[in-house]
């Protein structure tokens, strides 16, 4: 840290008087100028008083409402000292996963570029589809750039689905139209609304909160405290430039050459560089997609692992599921605004 600001001292001192009394317990002693434990905490005291400070803004006008006082220092010291207690690896709280994740971001290029998370309630989970992991596909047979006989086998079970039961129709078009059989949008549809077989994509997300959630409980609403849960960090547009310092990102996470076709057989239709991994958004406005602040990855062979340097997995430790999903409700991250039945609209 360059620069001292007058506020910061207070936490500064609090977390050294503290440590005092923890050595004090622990039968070290105090004697000016012995050099000592507790000596040179003191002496770290009286250099952070002596330190030049920068104090508060003048321009700042004095407001006569209640103003927030230092009742709340106990408490974010606390959150302090619990920060990566368990580990670098582990996730306790939201302001542990928003430091890990902001710190990382500020050494690889300073926010330059966008963030993109995912979540999942499971730890030991591979990054791979829905589809992906419960198909089994002939490469040799079949185009990976394209959609495959599979797909559209279970693509079409789906369509029959919802055309034949009321309920489900209600809750995805509402008192719209059903989309034309062939309309590509059937695929976002899938995505979210096909428990049994899911697509061949991987829904990420630009809100740490939001994947979070995902972090620590499942779509049904089950806390698994058993097992820890799993924090992607996309320092960058995964796929784009397989370095650490992607020198060939591409600037949109949808450019030219993710031109997304209407048709439903051509929807992973790909025109250029294969081998990086894709990105979709919804061809027909996605409620629950705009909910959640996603958006759609997949690789051509998406049977197998999601490959990309560009990723970051934290652990969210499996104690501290039901504590963060409480900050995450009480910030308005719940279950209604992220898994509500919201309706699709052309």
């Amino acid at each position: 840290m360059d620069e001292l600001y007058e506020s910061n001292t207070k936490i500064q001192i609090q977390w050294l008087e503290d440590l005092q009394r923890i050595l004090m317990k622990q039968g070290h002693t105090y004697k000016a100028g012995d050099g000592g434990h507790v000596d040179n905490i003191y002496k770290a005291i009286s250099a952070i008083h002596k330190a030049d400070k920068i104090k508060p803004s003048v321009n700042v006008p004095v407001s006569p409402h209640y103003q927030v006082s230092d009742q709340w220092m106990p408490l974010i010291q606390k959150e302090l000292f619990e920060f990566n207690a368990r580990g670098d690896e582990y996730i306790c709280s939201t302001s542990e996963a928003l430091i890990k994740c902001n710190g990382l971001k500020r050494v690889l290029d300073n926010f330059g570029r966008p963030l993109y998370f995912r979540g999942e309630h499971n730890f030991g989970w591979e990054l791979i589809s829905k589809l992906g992991r419960n198909v089994s596909i002939d490469w040799d047979a079949e185009d990976p750039n394209n959609v495959t006989s599979v797909e559209l086998s279970l693509m079409r079970k789906f369509q029959q689905k919802v055309e034949g039961d009321k309920d489900l129709k209600q809750e995805i078009f509402g008192d719209s139209a059903i989309l034309e059989k062939d309309n590509s949008g059937w695929w976002s549809i899938m995505q979210h609304y096909d428990e049994e077989h899911g697509t061949r994509m991987i829904d990420i997300t630009s809100s740490l909160f939001c994947a979070l959630y995902f972090a620590c409980i499942d779509w049904n609403g089950t806390i698994d405290s058993s097992i820890d849960g799993k924090l992607y960090l996309f320092p960058y547009q995964p796929g784009r430039g397989q370095s650490l310092t992607p020198d060939t990102w591409k600037g949109q996470i949808v450019g030219p050459e993710d031109y997304i076709y209407d048709s439903l057989d051509d929807y992973y239709k790909v025109d250029s560089a294969e081998d990086y991994p894709r990105f979709r958004r919804s061809p027909i406005k996605n409620d629950r997609a705009l909910s959640q602040d996603g958006m759609f990855i997949w690789q051509s062979k998406f049977t197998e692992d999601f490959m990309t340097t560009q990723i970051f997995p934290f652990r969210v430790h499996r104690d501290f599921k039901q504590t963060i999903l409480k900050e995450l409700s009480s910030m308005g991250y719940n279950k209604e605004r992220i898994l509500s039945k919201n309706r699709f609209g052309v």
